[in-house]
C-alpha cells in the first residue's frame, strides 16, 4: 500500500466485504471496529456499497465513510461508455445522482495511501439505527507531526451526504490541539442546513455536529488527551 496505489472494488463488494479485506484494512487500519455501527451483521453480509451510494440516502454511514477516504466511482454506460465521479459530486440533491440513463456503478476507486480514519454516529439506539448525524474523518500526518491532508464528511445536515471542506482546510498544515479541535466543532455546528424532523431538531444537529468533530481529534491523537480541556 502506497500513496500511488488505487484500491478498486467491485459493485457487487457487501459491506462486510469491505471491513473485512486486508487490502482495506491495510490502507484504513482500524476500519473493521466501525462495522458494529453498519446495521446488522445479516444486512451488511448482502447490502453492498454501490447499493448504498446509489440510494443516495443523505444519511448513510457507507457513504459517509467512503467520501472520507475520498472515493471516486467507475460508471459504466451502454455501449460500453465509461466515466469516473467523484463521490463528492455524485449527489445532486435529495435522493437525486449523477447517473445517466443505461449506466450502473461498475466500481469505486478509493486511494490506498494509508489514513488515520476515525467514525462517528449519533443515533437514537448505540446499535441497529438509523444516524441522526454521521462524520467520517480521514487524515495524512507528516513526520513532524502536522496534519498533511484530510478528508471530512457528514451526513444528516443536508439533502445530500457533504465534504465539509472548510474543515478540511482548517486541519490541513495544523497541528492537533484542543484548540484546533474547537475552532474545527465551531465551524462544523455551522455547517450545512439541518432540518428538525424525529430525529432531532436542527439546533441539536449542530451541537451534535460540534461534539463529533471533537471526538475525531480525541480518538485520532489519543495521547494528546485533548477530553481534558474540551470535555472539562
Amino acid at each position: 500500500i502506497s500513496g500511488n496505489v488505487i484500491i478498486e472494488m467491485g459493485a457487487a463488494v457487501t459491506t462486510d466485504d469491505f471491513f473485512g479485506s486486508p487490502t482495506i484494512r491495510a490502507a484504513v487500519p482500524g476500519i473493521e471496529r466501525f462495522a458494529a455501527n453498519v446495521a446488522s451483521p445479516p444486512i451488511r453480509s448482502r447490502a453492498t456499497l454501490a447499493g448504498n451510494i446509489a440510494n443516495a440516502s443523505p444519511i448513510a454511514d457507507m457513504t459517509a465513510m467512503l467520501l472520507a477516504l475520498g472515493a471516486r466511482l467507475v460508471l459504466e454506460g451502454d455501449p460500453g461508455g465509461e466515466r469516473l465521479v467523484d463521490l463528492s459530486g455524485f449527489f445532486l440533491g435529495y435522493k437525486k445522482i449523477d447517473l445517466k440513463s443505461g449506466e450502473r456503478i461498475r466500481g469505486i476507486m478509493i486511494p490506498g495511501e494509508p489514513v488515520l480514519f476515525n467514525f462517528e454516529k449519533a443515533a437514537k439506539r448505540a446499535r441497529l439505527d438509523i444516524a441522526t448525524v454521521n462524520t467520517a474523518l480521514a487524515v495524512v500526518t507528516a513526520p513532524d507531526g502536522t496534519i498533511a491532508s484530510a478528508r471530512y464528511a457528514a451526513g444528516g445536515i443536508a439533502p445530500t451526504p457533504l465534504r465539509l471542506v472548510d474543515i478540511e482546510n482548517l486541519l490541513t498544515g495544523s497541528r492537533p490541539s484542543a484548540d484546533l479541535a474547537r475552532e474545527a466543532g465551531r465551524l462544523a455546528a455551522n455547517s450545512g442546513s439541518p432540518i428538525d424532523d424525529v430525529r432531532g431538531s436542527s439546533e441539536y444537529r449542530r451541537r451534535l455536529m460540534e461534539r463529533l468533530t471533537w471526538a475525531h481529534c480525541i480518538r485520532l491523537w489519543p495521547e494528546l488527551k485533548l477530553e481534558e480541556e474540551l470535555l472539562s
